[in-house]
């Protein structure tokens, strides 16, 4: 006899609806099993896990406004400290979508390079962590690891989810400091010199 069956469905099936079907099966048959999702099965432990996954995402999140805000005022104070070399860049016929372009190249550079470089950094953390074998006895860490082994595990959708990530900071902090250097006209280079 079995205390506990456990089945894992194929991409595209919903967890829940095969729960229900499986569960329907079982009582047609006149079985005394029941079927249901991993999440209620193990009630609390589940709430608990999505509550830790969210607090998580919430501390990402603060995370990247941080960034937004660190490079958006180190751009910011680069434009107002190139007002002058910004002006006669604009006198001498430099449109404002050039000047724009040239802030985001910069940005990109910046960003692009050093949030690369991080990206690159975690994937080979994440893959030497992964290889120690770490393994653990104690309940609490395995609910944490997700079993008795510490496996980490980052994906193709991750690395994209990352990238789309960075785009997404870069653009945000861009904004603000190519609407500063905009605004920058002629006259206050002279005005400067």
């Amino acid at each position: 006899s079995y205390n506990v069956v456990f089945i894992k469905l194929k991409d595209g099936h919903n967890p829940g609806s095969v729960a229900q079907n499986l569960d329907a099966a079982l009582k047609a048959g006149g079985s005394d099993a029941r079927a249901m999702t991993w999440q209620g099965a193990i009630g609390q432990i589940a709430d608990m896990a999505g509550l830790i996954k969210a607090a998580l995402a919430g501390f990402v999140f603060f995370i990247f406004v941080v960034a937004i805000i660190v490079i958006m005022n180190t751009l910011s104070m680069s434009a107002i400290e190139r007002t002058s070399e910004i002006g006669m860049m604009r006198a001498v016929g430099a449109q404002k979508g050039f000047i724009s372009r040239m802030f985001l190249s910069e940005i990109v550079i910046l960003s692009g390079g050093f949030g690369g470089l991080g990206i690159v950094l975690g994937s080979l953390l994440t893959a030497i962590v992964a290889g120690m074998g770490i393994t653990t006895d104690n309940g609490i860490a395995q609910l944490l690891f997700g079993g008795d082994r510490f496996y980490p595990l980052l994906t193709v959708g991750d690395l994209i989810v990352c990238a789309v990530q960075l785009t997404l900071v870069t653009l945000a902090a861009w904004l603000y400091p190519a609407r500063i250097a905009r605004r920058i006209t002629p006259l206050e280079a002279i005005a400067r010199d």
